[in-house]
């Protein structure tokens, strides 16, 4: 029986015994991290984002460099809105892991929100790269490289003033 945030869910334990009598130290035991990790995955495809995020870093706690697990707390915190929490994350992921491809569309998507748009025009790329038919990149990027020909603060100017009072005459 293991206990996730509020939430308690019955699995198929792993006994535990150590040769010196002692345990974990409160870490999660790596042989059963699978079945906590489809866990945490039931959490998040059902919208449970605190549980999931809970169980994810229980998780990532015993087995820090996995890439796959890295990419969804990333994941989860960018369908929550927070790109900024989301970055790290995504790019850890990236960093173990750099044929990612849904780890490079969400890392382009949260660089987008949170406007570093070199950043995401980069990660789009990258993107295109491994996905080279993907729709949303080319979209994506090619709005984000019109926007960056466009002036930023375009003001109307007139193209003759005349002064008040003045007519002009055909």
């Amino acid at each position: 029986k293991y206990h996730f945030a509020n939430r308690e869910a019955r699995m198929s334990a792993c006994a535990l015994k150590t040769l010196d009598g002692r345990n974990l130290h409160g870490a999660l035991d790596p042989r059963c991290l699978d079945g906590m990790v489809e866990m945490a995955k039931r959490f998040d495809d059902g919208g449970e984002g605190e549980d999931a995020e809970t169980a994810y870093r229980q998780i990532l706690a015993a087995s820090p460099d996995d890439p796959l697990l890295l990419y969804r707390m990333g994941r989860l915190f960018a369908r929550r809105g927070e790109h900024s929490a989301a970055l790290p994350w995504l790019r850890r992921s990236l960093e173990l892991e750099p044929e990612g491809d849904n780890a490079w569309m969400w890392l382009a998507r949260s660089q987008q929100a949170i406007g570093d748009t070199n950043a995401a025009l980069g990660a789009w790329g990258k993107l295109l790269a491994l996905r080279p038919a993907d729709q949303e990149a080319r979209q994506a990027s090619a709005r984000l490289r019109i926007a960056a020909l466009q002036p930023q603060h375009a003001t109307a100017t007139p193209f003759l003033s005349v002064p008040q009072g003045m007519f002009l005459r055909p």
